[in-house]
């Protein structure tokens, strides 16, 4: 097995975003912009590319292969935002 190449998509995620927020000073670009942060996402997942079933669940064998062959690390993260009035 290739840990390497899967080490990403056992992490928590969303520590390393919130991480990733205050650096880029999320709060202070949403407040210049006048715009906020969805509650939930409409339009994509906020993870799409997470794995979703458990090992030993039917499909989370070949979901973990799709994976592996593609070129998507698990922490791609969308993210949507609303206008603020």
């Amino acid at each position: 097995m290739r840990m390497w190449d899967i080490r990403t998509l056992f992490l928590d995620v969303d520590r390393f975003f919130k991480s990733y927020s205050r650096y880029c000073d999320f709060d202070r670009i949403s407040s210049d912009l006048r715009v906020a942060e969805k509650e939930s996402n409409t339009i994509v997942e906020k993870w799409p590319m997470r794995l979703i079933h458990q090992p030993g669940q039917e499909g989370a064998q070949e979901e973990f292969k799709v994976m592996l062959r593609s070129n998507f690390t698990g922490m791609e993260r969308y993210l949507e935002w609303k206008k603020v009035v």
